[in-house]
């Protein structure tokens, strides 16, 4: 008998542990094939999720910087005749227009103007912000020389503005959309994260003008930083001739 022949039972055990062989291994491969695309899976949406909190804390930091810059915003009036004499600021849902003081050492600049705009972008919205020297005898914007325009911040959201009548002793806080009274501005002004798409908003801010957040501040017939919520001696205008003047206009 020759040595190298193998027994017919013998063959067809070797042939079992093959096939077994080669199951194993689709079935191994199968598991590394699923367990790569689930951590395909996993590493994609821990980049999105990254991707999400990274653009929220950078709108948050937009929103600060933003804030930090209104709340600033002065009450200076346009040149015109004593009894029409507007203040510099007027506020729509997607542009803020306000005054503020001249740089920190530079004596005898003019005040500035700032123009906020928030425009949507293909990727979310972006805010443009324009200034211009505003001297005294300004009596509009056509009289001022704007300087270019530069992007402050740019994300997934739009920004919307809102701005704030003051409360009273039966009334609360009102919020309107558009702001141009001539003769009174908002105690604060409301910043909004808003999805473009959807409209849904997604954080906001809300910025207390210096100026107008104490009637004792803003008004010198009133006691040092009152919390008067009357406001009847603010330059004679009345939070209940505010809402009146802007009633239909509240988002």
């Amino acid at each position: 008998m020759r040595p190298d022949r193998i027994p017919p039972g013998q063959s067809w055990q070797a042939g079992f542990v093959l096939a077994e062989t080669l199951v194993a291994l689709a079935i191994s491969g199968a598991v590394l094939v699923g367990l790569y695309s689930l951590t395909n899976v996993v590493s994609r949406h821990a980049r999105l999720a990254f991707g999400r909190v990274e653009a929220s804390e950078a709108d948050r930091r937009g929103l600060a910087a933003l804030a930090r810059e209104i709340e600033f915003a002065q009450r200076l009036r346009w040149a015109a005749p004593p009894e029409a004499r507007p203040f510099v600021f007027f506020g729509s849902a997607d542009s803020l227009l306000f005054a503020i003081d001249p740089p920190i050492g530079s004596p005898g600049a003019p005040s500035r103007l700032v123009q906020i705009k928030s425009v949507v972008t293909p990727d979310g919205g972006e805010l443009l912000r324009a200034e211009a020297a505003l001297p005294p005898s300004a009596h509009d914007i056509a009289d001022l020389v704007p300087e270019p325009t530069r992007p402050l911040h740019r994300g997934p959201w739009r920004v919307r503005f809102a701005y704030i009548a003051a409360a009273t002793a039966k009334t609360p806080e009102i919020a309107f959309e558009a702001w141009d009274l001539p003769d009174a501005m908002p105690v604060a002004v409301r910043l909004s994260l808003e999805d473009p798409e959807t409209g849904l908003v997604t954080q906001s801010l809300r910025v207390a003008l210096r100026m107008e957040a104490e009637s004792g501040c803003a008004a010198p017939t009133k006691g040092f930083c009152s919390r008067s919520a009357d406001r009847e001696g603010d330059e004679g205008v009345s939070t209940a001739a505010i809402v009146n003047a802007l009633q239909g206009r509240k988002p």
